[in-house]
C-alpha cells in the first residue's frame, strides 16, 4: 500500500491537512515542507504513505481560483470551480461588503455570474 501513485480532488482543507477524494475514498494529506498553496476543488497527484493518508507531490494547472485579498495577505477559497452560491443569512444581519468582495473575486477569476445570481465557470472564453 505504501508508495502507491494516485490522482485526486481536493474536498476540504484545514491548515496545513487536506482530504482528497480518490476514486471514492478519503485520504488525509499534507504537503511537503511548511509553504502550501493547495486548494478545495485542486486535482492533484498523491503518494499513499498508509492505508488512509497521502502526500501531495503535484498540483494540476488550475482553470479557476478563488481567492479573497486584502493588503497583508490573500487566502485561496477554491479552484476549478464550474458554479458559485453565495448564501447569507438574514438574522443575524450581514454586511453588503461581503458579498460585493465576492462578486469581484468571482470576476476577477473569470467566473460569470448570471442573472439569477448564480456563477458559471467561462473564463477567456467568454469573450470578455
Amino acid at each position: 500500500m505504501s508508495d502507491s501513485k494516485l490522482s485526486g480532488v481536493i474536498i476540504a482543507a484545514h491548515g496545513r491537512h487536506y482530504l482528497a477524494d480518490v476514486d471514492g475514498a478519503k485520504l488525509q494529506c499534507v504537503t511537503r515542507g511548511k509553504k502550501t498553496n493547495v486548494a478545495v476543488g485542486d486535482i492533484v497527484h498523491l503518494t499513499r504513505t498508509s492505508s488512509d493518508q497521502a502526500v501531495i507531490d503535484r498540483i494540476e494547472e488550475r482553470k479557476t481560483l478563488l481567492y479573497l485579498s486584502d493588503q497583508y495577505k490573500s487566502k485561496l477559497l477554491a479552484a476549478n470551480l464550474t458554479q458559485l452560491f453565495i448564501v447569507v443569512a438574514t438574522e443575524p444581519g450581514f454586511a453588503d461588503d461581503l458579498i460585493s468582495r465576492s462578486l469581484v473575486a468571482a470576476d476577477a477569476a473569470w467566473i460569470y455570474i448570471g442573472p439569477s445570481g448564480t456563477a458559471v465557470s467561462c473564463g477567456p472564453r467568454c469573450g470578455r
